[in-house]
């Protein structure tokens, strides 16, 4: 909990001021607790000077586990298939390779270390149809894999050095549909299986790929004028690891936008090395209160689970009176490549309003019965008869003591006990710099109710009827004649807005919040 009231700047010294108000407020004079900055309830469209900067979409990260074609020696060719679905997998090439540069169109995903990646072939137009582990994309890259048009034999290939050229061959493969490679370390071994579990050995080869390889699906035509077309379905990867890849992180476009009370302004988050297939989730809180601009705030939730590189939401700001600040920051990312928080990892939002000019005037009641008597006003001008100032006795709350002060709260279950002693602190401060001879107690009593939007909390004395402003009861107690009666009666009124969420206690130090 916060001590009276972190939005607000309703710290210490605003308290003071109000229980000093019904011991020296001898003129009348209106006095109310408001914000030392405006609030507000509407909404416009204010920008910081250049508006937000959208970078442009980047490139996935191989990290991700995302499936991703590539042209391999300038072919025209083609490909559908889902990034993050490896169901079914279309690939088209037009043009020939020769044995030491390659011509093909594949779908391919980075993977490290050893172990396997398996695929269906469901159909082949025309050309060769294949799977492989290639050091990388060039077209003389070092590489090991299969070939296959679906008939009885399956074309074995290996390149060992770059820009060597490949050695392949054909063995016997009758009704096969599924290909297999598997890496241990230096070692390539291919595979053929008519049904995907029971798998026939094709050929080991001693091959030097680094740690991590494309294991890449590839169509390659055997007709420099003819587009072969090859349907893969099922593309499995097991036990690999996925490259290191750059760390996804997001991050506020800005650290600080500035809006006037009323205005709707444009909260944007960006993002580096997305991954599609691990959508990233950041939740963009609100610290503190939003009292009084953004009351209605509720934490919203970003996904980024596409290839733009920024998400942004409006941001209604009230009109209320009064000028704040609020501080945005990002909370429970999760998702992409070991998402976390970039800088700025914060946004502030100054907010600037008229200054409060209101002091909230309270009205309880102007008439009495015929048959009673006004016994006293208060500063407002509601009257009081001395039923209506009968104290309860007094109790001094959950604090040890707030000197010469007794407190008569109206619903003490209302008041926390750090709020308690917050305002037993208040009083006890000013019981050390009041004089009081007579060492008589001041009963004021003390609520929380519903006020104004832009009051914070209400203080009067009690002016005993025929006095006028210039005696306050208060003053009665601590300086006039030893009388019960008078002593017993409430002296002073505070009320609280109960709208007020956060104090600032004691419990956290004395420091005021920010």
């Amino acid at each position: 909990m916060k001590n009276v009231l972190s939005a607000f700047k309703f710290t210490l010294p605003a308290l003071l001021l109000v229980a000093a108000f019904f011991l020296f407020a001898s003129d009348g004079g209106h006095y109310a607790l408001f914000p030392a900055v405006p609030d507000a309830t509407t909404i416009v469209h204010a920008e910081t000077t250049g508006g937000h900067f959208a970078p442009p979409p980047r490139a996935m990260s191989s990290a991700c586990g995302s499936l991703q074609s590539a042209n391999i020696g300038a072919v025209t060719g083609s490909a559908t298939y889902d990034a993050c679905d490896s169901d079914t997998i279309s690939i088209s090439a037009n043009n020939v390779p020769s044995a030491t540069a390659d011509k093909q169109y594949s779908v391919q995903r980075e993977v490290c270390g050893d172990r396997e990646v398996i695929v269906k072939v469901l159909s082949v137009s025309g050309g060769l149809a294949g799977l492989e582990l290639r050091a990388s994309n060039a077209p003389g890259a070092i590489k090991v894999g299969l070939r296959t048009v679906l008939g009885t034999s399956v074309q074995r290939f290996v390149r060992t050095s770059t820009d060597g050229a490949q050695s392949s061959n054909n063995t016997t493969a009758v009704g096969h549909k599924w290909l297999k490679l598997v890496r241990s370390g230096s070692s390539g071994s291919t595979y053929t299986s008519q049904n995907g579990s029971s798998w026939n050995f094709a050929a080991t080869y001693t091959i030097s790929l680094p740690t991590c390889v494309q294991a890449s699906l590839l169509m390659q035509s055997v007709n420099v004028n003819t587009t072969h077309t090859g349907v893969f379905k099922d593309l499995q990867f097991s036990s690999f690891t996925a490259p290191a890849g750059d760390t996804t992180t997001v991050s506020f476009d800005q650290d600080t936008i500035s809006a006037d009370a009323g205005d709707t302004v444009m909260i944007c988050v960006n993002i580096e090395h997305p991954c599609v297939c691990s959508p990233t989730e950041v939740d963009v809180e609100l610290q503190g209160s939003g009292s009084p601009h953004l009351s209605g705030y509720s934490t919203q939730a970003l996904i980024f689970d596409d290839t733009s590189s920024q998400k942004c939401f409006s941001l209604p700001v009230s009109g209320a009176a009064g000028s704040s600040t609020y501080t945005f920051s990002l909370e429970n990312l999760i998702g992409g490549n070991g998402a976390e928080a970039g800088v700025p990892e914060t946004v502030v939002l100054e907010v600037t309003g008229e200054r409060l000019s209101f002091c909230g005037a309270s009205f309880t009641r102007t008439e009495i019965h015929p048959d009673s008597v006004i016994a006293a006003y208060d500063r407002f001008g509601n009257i009081y008869t001395a039923y209506d100032l009968e104290g309860s006795g007094g109790s001094r709350g959950a604090c040890a003591g707030p000197g010469f002060f007794l407190f008569d709260f109206e619903d003490i279950g209302d008041f926390t006990v750090e709020e308690q002693n917050t305002i037993c602190e208040v009083f006890d401060d000013l019981s050390d710099i009041i004089s009081n001879p007579l060492g008589n107690n001041v009963l004021i009593f003390i609520k929380k109710a519903a006020l104004e939007e832009d009051v914070l909390a209400q203080g009067s004395a009690i002016y005993p009827n025929g006095c006028g402003i210039s005696y306050p009861r208060a003053w009665e107690v601590i300086t006039g004649p030893n009388n019960p009666l008078v002593i017993g009666q409430r002296a002073g009124i505070l009320t609280i807005s109960n709208l007020i969420a956060d104090w600032n206690t004691f419990n956290e130090g004395t420091t005021p919040p920010l």
